[in-house]
């Protein structure tokens, strides 16, 4: 009975960080660069991570699939499953730095995680701006920048550098 009713506060935990997660994604605030294109802070990509390094990585895959299931009909249902896929490849990728997590020094894991940043905003600006890549380039490098420092802080503060 005991366990049964920690999993199902595991959940519930689980289930009201992504709504959190959900709400700061919809009202935080997005800097417009073209009218396709908009520079934001990706909630759901900074949960996912966190996730990965602390649960099973294989059931935050299909959770990160979902999560971007979500995002693909509510931003871009033009794009169906595009999300899924990139979410929930980054989340696969991100759990190499689980498994060998004792292999790699500190900044090194920190320099994997930006550049796993990187190519999910790459790869989905390539999708979404295919025709000019100084931008996608540079929206990229941006966006990974702000997500990465803001992983890097809540990491730092919250869990004392000791998740990664």
């Amino acid at each position: 009975m005991y366990l049964s009713f920690n999993r199902n506060i595991y959940y519930l935990k689980l289930l009201l960080s992504s709504i959190f997660a959900i709400l700061m994604q919809i009202y935080i605030p997005k800097i417009w660069i073209m009218q396709d294109y908009a520079i934001g802070i990706d909630f759901f990509l900074i949960f996912l991570t966190f996730l990965v390094f602390s649960n099973s990585p294989y059931k935050i895959i299909f959770f990160g699939f979902l999560i971007g299931l979500f995002q693909d009909f509510v931003v871009h249902f033009e794009m169906l499953g595009f999300y899924g896929f990139l979410k929930s490849s980054s989340v696969y990728f991100l759990s190499f730095l689980r498994k060998f997590n004792y292999l790699w020094k500190r900044n090194l894991r920190l320099l994997y995680v930006f550049l796993i940043y990187f190519l999910h905003f790459s790869f989905y600006l390539l999708v979404l701006l295919n025709y000019n890549y100084f931008i996608i380039f540079c929206g990229s490098l941006v966006q990974a920048l702000i997500c990465f420092i803001l992983f890097y802080f809540i990491e730092k503060f919250f869990y004392n550098s000791k998740l990664i």
